[in-house]
């Protein structure tokens, strides 16, 4: 178990698809020289910290990450107070800390970066929950990841005490698998290719990466009429994770495709898509994601998404089959990713060309607590 898992708890929340900007606004910051419990003395004067003895607040986190750093993260938020004790007229605020490379592991040398704005509370009753996003002031690096710690802090009325002040951390969610190919091709994960002799010699197909960020194109020339294609995908499947990589109602896809561009839109002559392919060992359950193009037949448990290219994308896994009326087992692993340009043979030989750009894809899970 990771520092910052023994140091946090775990949550909930569902957004579908969602393209994130970090909130530029800058709110009055609480710092409070305090851990949980105790006494605490904020920028604001001297508050009273409740002992945390039960974990009276709820949380939930879900990261959101750009460019292999966190951006931000989304909290769920109940209030779960022993005595049934409200929260009112207050604020929120966030901290996000970490232990640099080297760092002592007691936490006397975090590194503390705090959230852009804070969040006001007006009243939350007992069994209630608030959903809020915080980004930090400044964007922290994935290499950080075991070690960061969200710290929560609630002041204002605590039931019938004002003045009060609550602190509670979490940990920001869980990588489990990430990809930015900031490493090269297989720097990171062993991506691999059909043989190139699979095509005949009726055009050109590439796979590179440049500046971090993953290139296909595949091209079938004019006065053809075979079938071309490109592709490229990893498997998930090892001597570690012989099923592939447990996904479970907390698992959410997060990507980014800068462009996915195709020059027809008929499903019948091209597919252009990239592909998530889940199984419980009996069955398979995709999901291939097209940006306004081409994509395979599917059917069944294949499931077809459409994005917008340039966004962060982020989606629930057993959200997104749910809304399909599919029921996913459980347990579920994710076997592979790929990405596929296929031009399927056409009696009139004309000429078909794509390209992608991938910056980024990625499967997360959020905090449970």
């Amino acid at each position: 178990m990771s520092k910052a898992q023994k140091r946090a708890r775990r949550f909930w929340f569902v957004p579908i698809a969602i393209f994130l900007m970090a909130n530029t606004a800058i709110a009055r910051q609480v710092k409070p020289d305090c851990k949980e419990g105790g006494r605490c003395v904020s920028a604001t004067g001297e508050f009273i910290a409740l002992p945390d003895p039960v974990r009276m607040l709820r949380i939930s986190s879900l990261p959101y990450l750009v460019h292999n750093t966190l951006i931000a993260v989304r909290l769920r938020i109940a209030n779960r107070m022993p005595n049934q004790e409200k929260l009112s007229d207050g604020r929120l605020s966030l901290e996000f800390h970490y232990s640099p490379a080297g760092g002592n592991p007691d936490g006397g040398e975090d590194i503390r970066v705090p959230a852009t704005a804070t969040v006001d509370v007006g009243e939350l009753l007992n069994g209630d929950a608030i959903e809020a996003t915080f980004a930090p002031q400044k964007a922290i690096a994935v290499d950080n990841w075991s070690s960061i710690v969200c710290t929560l802090i609630f002041t204002g009325t605590i039931g019938g005490l004002g003045n009060a002040m609550l602190v509670q951390s979490v940990a920001p969610g869980e990588l489990l698998f990430n990809e930015e190919w900031d490493n090269g091709l297989t720097g990171n994960h062993a991506w691999w290719s059909s043989p190139a002799d699979q095509n005949p010699k009726n055009g050109t197909s590439s796979t590179f990466v440049s500046n971090g960020k993953l290139t296909m194109t595949n091209t079938r020339v004019d006065g053809s009429a075979e079938a071309r294609t490109n592709d490229l995908v990893v498997t998930l499947t090892d001597s570690a994770h012989p099923d592939g990589i447990k996904v479970t109602a907390d698992s959410y896809i997060q990507f980014v495709i800068d462009e996915m561009t195709c020059s027809t839109r008929d499903a019948l002559k091209a597919a252009h898509v990239m592909t998530f392919r889940f199984s419980d060992g009996s069955g398979n359950f995709n999901i291939e994601y097209s940006a306004s193009g081409p994509q395979l037949a599917g059917g069944g448990t294949t499931l077809h998404r459409s994005f917008k290219p340039g966004k962060l994308i982020v989606e629930n896994i057993y959200a997104v089959f749910q809304d399909h009326n599919i029921t996913l087992p459980k347990p579920l692993y994710l076997v592979d990713v790929g990405f596929l340009q296929q031009v399927y043979p056409d009696p009139a030989a004309r000429p078909q060309s794509m390209r992608m750009v991938v910056d980024a894809v990625r499967v997360v899970a959020q905090t449970i607590p």
